[in-house]
């Protein structure tokens, strides 16, 4: 008996844990997005892309993914998870150490074209303060960027 309890909690953890796995994104489909994304941008025009970027039905949402557009100086263009943070400047925004991690990731974009940044950051799935690894990339002037929690 205590054999098959322990069989059946360890196909639990191994099947049930990568369930729970699967909830997660992981860095190359954040990087995916944001190419997604950009050929959007690209095909449908900057007003009807960053309109569906900041819309739960645009397309631009998927499990902790979403995508978000800056300009240069900060000011958020599209949110896809908090579509009321379009219209504000985001520049100095804080993670929960102090990095000023939207700055980050905007001047990794405009010095490299592209690349990824880390910092912390509040998983809505998780309600923890959890790692963050973040694609950006430098498109038509603007600043598009995913992210993946390390956790998945």
């Amino acid at each position: 008996m205590h054999r098959l309890i322990a069989l059946a909690l360890g196909l639990f953890l191994i099947f049930g844990g990568s369930a729970m796995a699967a909830d997660y994104a992981s860095k190359d489909e954040a990087r995916q997005f944001v190419e997604r994304a950009i050929a959007h941008f690209d095909q449908v025009g900057r007003a009807k892309a960053l309109a569906d970027f900041s819309d739960p039905k645009g397309g631009f949402i998927d499990r902790d993914l979403y995508i978000a557009v800056f300009d240069f100086e900060g000011l958020t263009l599209a949110q896809g998870a908090a579509p009321k943070l379009v219209g504000i400047n985001r520049m100095d925004q804080t993670d929960s150490n102090g990095k000023p991690y939207i700055r980050e990731i905007i001047e990794t974009a405009r010095k490299n074209g592209e690349g990824w940044v880390e910092y912390m950051r509040n998983n809505p799935q998780t309600k923890k303060i959890e790692e963050k690894v973040t694609f950006t990339k430098a498109h038509e002037g603007l600043v598009f960027m995913c992210g993946a929690y390390k956790a998945g």
